[in-house]
């Protein structure tokens, strides 16, 4: 319980599990239930219980502090918050809009968005941009976070998308599907996949000896090509460095995958049968990600 300096009478009592000092102000992030509340961060609440996400930055210096500690003895039982690291958002794509569902779904999304996905032939391609960028917007919500981050996305030197001061994110589409993961700590890239017959190739331009010897010892290859494919190409794309990285420089058979010195934790993500998808992150995740399909 924290006691803040009387201002005007006004004391706030917090009990919480998670707080932490950034600059000048002091921040609470935490699932809260408040009882008989009036006023918190400026919002009024009527309800004797309240469940919420509560986000509260209380400046530690005057003449600020007074302003925001203007209730009397608010008592706020608050839960360990445990953070969400991964956020995967999944969205079909099987089938042609009409023209009220395409509106519908780039209502909200920044313009250059809209104007480059009708830049595509296609509709699978026109529908498969725009629903990554619907899949962003709806991962950018679940994470607690605003969808008008989106209008800060700068690309890298090698084109890599990203928000500045933001989640990582990473997107993917195939035949069907699309996928797109954001992180709270550290790179993530994913890659999805159709299961889809396959036409002869050279094994050796993308798998590593080893892994050909695997592939070719299967009944069924293309399960397993796929299951390579998919946790390589998740992690050339966390990487950034897009297919500079040859595919065939390194070994994708263990969860752990070492590029130049830097090892990336892989996962399989669960998706309707007939996908293969993976997950690399920078960091090893506390738990496996949960999917919210739309």
């Amino acid at each position: 319980t924290m006691n803040y300096p009387k201002k005007k009478s006004s004391v706030w009592k917090i009990k919480s599990e998670s707080a932490a000092c950034r600059g000048d102000k002091l921040l609470f992030v935490s699932r809260v239930s408040v009882d008989n509340a009036t006023h918190i961060a400026g919002k009024r609440y009527s309800s004797p219980k309240v469940k919420a996400l509560l986000i509260i930055a209380v400046p530690i210096r005057p003449p600020y502090a007074h302003n925001f500690l203007s209730c009397r003895q608010i008592i706020v039982r608050i839960n360990l918050l445990r953070m969400q690291e991964v956020c995967i958002v999944v969205v079909a794509n099987n089938c042609e809009w009409l023209p009220a569902t395409a509106q519908r779904y780039g209502a909200g999304l920044p313009p250059t968005f809209i104007q480059a996905a009708a830049g595509y032939v296609h509709w699978q391609d026109k529908q498969a941009s725009l629903l990554g960028k619907v899949a962003l917007q709806q991962g950018l919500i679940r994470l607690g976070l605003s969808p008008a981050l989106m209008h800060n996305i700068r690309t890298d030197a090698y084109q890599r998308p990203y928000i500045p001061d933001g989640p990582d994110f990473n997107i993917s589409h195939c035949k069907g599907l699309v996928v797109c993961a954001l992180s709270r700590s550290g790179r993530v890239g994913i890659d999805v996949e159709a299961l889809l017959p396959l036409e002869e190739l050279d094994h050796k331009l993308v798998f590593t000896p080893a892994e050909c010897r695997l592939i070719a010892a299967e009944a069924s290859p293309e399960a397993l090509f796929y299951h390579f494919w998919t946790r390589k190409e998740a992690v050339i794309k966390a990487d950034g460095r897009g297919f500079s990285l040859s595919p065939a420089t390194f070994e994708a058979v263990r969860d752990e995958v070492w590029v130049d010195n830097q090892c990336w934790f892989v996962q399989k993500i669960d998706v309707p049968p007939g996908f293969c998808c993976h997950l690399a992150t920078e960091t090893a995740l506390s738990s496996s990600p949960s999917c919210v399909y739309l």
